[in-house]
């Protein structure tokens, strides 16, 4: 009888592959109990907010400016639903002038031409509300406010879509 002292030929191989293994499964299962340890996602401030740059200046905000903003936000746009089925009433006018034979170049123009007068005037009245909610700050709220949005437009962003 024979006693081996050597491991069998790929036996270290096996012995790196476990370990490789089981490092990749440690690695998932971090994943996973993060992602459930994470709980679910904050709400985020869903607000009508037409004019570019917006989105920036109410994250900016501290939480209750944003709700009284997104309040008269509303007051004066109404059901978010509204606005996005209208703008893709006006994207399927637009499609659909883009695909008619023959094609007419006045039907395209008048499509657009309502887009543009739907994105000014809602950005008008944007303008207006957020204006008007920083007038009713106090001048230590408004100061506050001013340094916050300095400070956010000195970081680098990582969200580009504003």
């Amino acid at each position: 009888m024979t006693t081996r002292t050597h491991p069998r030929p790929g036996a270290r191989w096996e012995r790196v592959a476990l370990v490789l293994s089981l490092a990749v499964n440690l690695a998932v299962a971090g994943v996973v109990a993060g992602f459930l340890l994470r709980g679910p996602a904050p709400e985020r401030d869903r607000v009508y907010l037409p004019i570019e740059g917006m989105r920036h200046i109410h994250r900016v905000l501290p939480p209750e400016e944003r709700a009284a903003l997104r309040s008269e936000m509303r007051a004066r746009f109404g059901d978010l639903p509204d606005h996005r089925a209208h703008l893709r009433e006006l994207r399927g006018q637009m499609l659909a002038a883009l695909a008619a034979e023959p094609f007419d170049p006045k039907a395209l123009d008048a499509v657009m031409a309502e887009q543009s007068t739907y994105w000014r005037n809602a950005s008008d009245q944007a303008r207006a509300a957020f204006v008007a909610h920083v007038e009713a700050m106090t001048p230590q709220a408004r100061a506050n406010f001013a340094r916050a949005l300095a400070e956010a437009n000195e970081r680098p962003r990582r969200d580009k879509r504003d």
